[in-house]
Formats: structure tokens, sequence, C-alpha cells
């Protein structure tokens, strides 16, 4: 059994055009990493087969959009398939929650969420129902949830969130 994982993490910004996914696919291998998390894949229901079968030397989770007009979204994790296997995944509705067991042999050695949060201002009501939809996907109490988000600076603010931030700066470094 592994003792370290090397966990990679990249915004894809999009992956649809067959060379950006192509080299995509080069940079991801170089990195040599155990797990790898996508975010931003544009990608929809319907390209999921055709990207398993390119990546095939990965084991390959996606949860993609619907449809084009949420296409935006779209996450992935890949694993080594030599030494990793991906069980129990779930996904949300919308292409931006994805989550799995990665499994060793057939020992279970990391739960793994791949999140990706709508980047719409701080105020959309698109932002406030994906950190309520985190909640139920979870099964975690909203009540806990909101009181966590507020005690540790989360709340929706009244400012922009730079000078919510730079009040909390030293007055010289």
């Amino acid at each position: 059994m592994a003792t370290q994982l090397k966990i990679a993490t990249l915004n894809c910004a999009g992956m649809v055009n067959d060379i950006k996914r192509a080299t995509l696919y080069d940079v991801c291998k170089k990195l040599n990493a155990d797990i790898i998390l996508l975010q931003e894949t544009h990608s929809i229901t319907a390209d999921e087969p055709k990207w398993h079968d390119e990546w095939a030397p990965l084991e390959s989770a996606f949860n993609s959009a619907k449809d084009n007009l949420h296409r935006q979204n779209g996450v992935a994790i890949l694993v080594n398939k030599t030494h990793f296997t991906l069980k129990n995944t779930k996904y949300d509705e919308n292409g931006r929650i994805l989550a799995s067991t990665i499994f060793q042999d057939k020992t279970a050695i990391v739960n793994i969420i791949n999140a990706y949060a709508p980047t719409t201002s701080y105020f959309s009501q698109v932002r406030n129902d994906y950190f309520n939809s985190l909640c139920k996907f979870f099964r975690l109490d909203e009540t806990k949830y909101n009181t966590w988000r507020f005690q540790y600076g989360h709340e929706p603010r009244t400012r922009s969130p730079a000078a919510y931030n730079n009040e909390r700066m030293p007055a010289k470094l």
C-alpha cells in the first residue's frame, strides 16, 4: 500500500477541443500523480464515453453538465488504474460535485471530493444554491454549516472581499 499519495488538481478552462484535451492529457501524464482532479472541463454527458476511451490508461470518473446551457461546469477524478480503482462514486446533477472512494487492491485508502464552485458574484443565487446543495449532497445540517460559514468569515459580505480581507492585515509586515 502506498504511504504517500501525489494529488494534482487542474482547472482545465475547457477541454472540449481535441488538441487541448490531448495536451492536457500529456501534462497529466508528466505530473505522474496518483490522483488528478479536473475542474471546469466544459463537458456534457454525451462527451463522457469518448473521454473515458481517450484517457484509458487512467481510470476516470466524470460529472458533466446535462446540457449546453451549463457546459462551463464539469469535474473529473482520474487515477492510475494500474494501482487504484474508483468505487462508490456519486455526483450532483449540475456537473459540479464528484465524490469517490479510491481503492488500492481491495482496501479503501481515501475518500475524495472534487467540487467546482460557481465563479459568479458572491451574492449570486447560483452560488448560494451551490453551497446549499453541498449540504444536501453530503447530508450536512445546513444550520451548522451556515454557522460555520458565519464564524469563519464566509458569510455574505456587504462590501468587496478585498476590503473585507484588508482589515485583517497587520499595519506593518
